[in-house]
């Protein structure tokens, strides 16, 4: 759900980045998305580091790597490209 009204936001904001109001949208959408990808990428570390139920304590090598094999949620794919909201704030400041 959170996905999705950040997705609409950014949709809604699209039409005059310009104006404070849309540019509020965006930001507001971007910060959604930042919080689902950091609490994703928190996850995808923290899963990755105790062994298995039939392994030990720490997680083995192969183990560890293979934790942060695709699939990924679309949160982190469109990570870096919500980035381009920072461009547009500093823009805006200047």
């Amino acid at each position: 759900i959170i996905l999705f009204f950040a997705g609409f936001f950014y949709l809604s904001s699209v039409k005059n980045l310009s104006e404070i109001h849309q540019l509020a949208k965006n930001v507001m959408a971007s910060v959604m998305l930042w919080i689902i990808a950091g609490m994703q990428i928190f996850a995808i570390i923290t899963e990755s580091i105790p062994g298995g139920e039939e392994g030990g304590w720490i997680n083995t090598w192969e183990g560890f790597l293979s934790a942060y094999s695709p699939p990924y949620i679309p949160a982190l794919i469109l990570l870096p490209f919500s980035l381009a909201t920072v461009y547009y704030v500093y823009a805006r400041e200047k």
